[in-house]
């Protein structure tokens, strides 16, 4: 949410001509401020004792997957919803294997619905195929360690 709330800040500053951020300019600015609170996220989780390994994995993937998307950013116009579909794609993933086989209505519904918002990200012309391809991939892979971890 605190990333999200900064939208309009970035706006009045000038660091965003508008909400969509096309370019390429635009997006180092948000996408930082996104790493910055997983980052303090996985800080503050990392001082509860007892919390679940996973838990501790999965957030620093995540972390991990959004600083990957910063760096490819500085270079190419990488999907960001799709690195966060497939975040969220490997983490119904890892928990239907790792807890409850019985899951996979719901693992078959995050693919569903990370494919739609590809379609609309290649839709609105937003992305390119390969942008949108790379974010998914990145973002399942890069969360999928989090099983190993």
């Amino acid at each position: 949410i605190i990333p999200l709330s900064l939208i309009p800040l970035f706006q009045i500053f000038g660091v965003i001509d508008s909400i969509y951020m096309t370019t390429r300019r635009e997006r180092f600015w948000p996408i930082l401020a996104t790493a910055v609170s997983f980052f303090a996220g996985y800080w503050i989780l990392s001082k509860i004792p007892f919390m679940p390994r996973f838990i501790h994995s999965f957030v620093f993937f995540t972390l991990l997957s959004v600083i990957i998307a910063l760096s490819v950013t500085l270079f190419w116009k990488i999907s960001i919803h799709m690195v966060g579909m497939g975040g969220i794609s490997a983490l119904v993933t890892v928990l239907a294997i790792r807890f409850n086989p019985q899951l996979a209505s719901l693992v078959a519904t995050a693919f569903l619905i990370a494919g739609i918002v590809g379609w609309a990200r290649l839709y609105t012309q937003s992305h390119r195929p390969s942008e949108v391809y790379a974010g998914f991939i990145t973002g399942f892979s890069i969360v999928s360690l989090s099983i190993m971890f």
